[in-house]
């Protein structure tokens, strides 16, 4: 069994017993509120990853993702959207801050930091993987560097 099938099956067990507890267990609302939040979650993510994996195997699939101009498009609606959130995620702080709710704000703050912080990591992470020169490209440099032009 593939690690992306057992995943899925631990997402659709997850959103049975969530949905079983909610159920059969007289818990407060808030729990089940939780529970039911927890039961579409586990649910969305094991139907996507099990999706995904079905269009991973599919070749035409895989040609029209890897496309250049598809990624270009992705990575700059992704970078437009980022920016998006950021000054919602601002405004939200500002708010909270003007109506007198100070820890709903330090908490959007913590959000905003740390999604610049992961940003920035991840950024410095990628260019260092992108930037390392493949093996098969150093071995057939080197073996050109030793023949001299005629």
């Amino acid at each position: 069994m593939s690690m992306k099938r057992m995943v899925s099956y631990v997402c659709y067990a997850v959103a049975a017993l969530a949905l079983l507890a909610v159920a059969f267990l007289q818990l407060p609302q808030q729990a089940d509120v939780g529970l039911a939040l927890l039961f579409a979650m586990a649910f969305g993510a094991g139907n996507t990853n099990r999706v995904l994996a079905k269009w991973a195997q599919d070749s035409e699939y895989q040609k029209h993702v890897m496309d250049e101009r598809n990624l270009a498009i992705k990575e700059k609606a992704g970078n437009i959207t980022n920016m998006f959130t950021t000054t919602l995620l601002g405004i939200a702080i500002v708010v909270f801050l003007c109506m007198g709710y100070v820890f709903p704000a330090v908490v959007l703050g913590g959000v905003v930091v740390a999604q610049l912080v992961s940003l920035i990591f991840v950024s410095s992470l990628l260019e260092k993987k992108m930037c390392q020169p493949r093996k098969a490209y150093k071995a057939k440099s080197r073996a050109s560097a030793g023949r001299r032009p005629a």
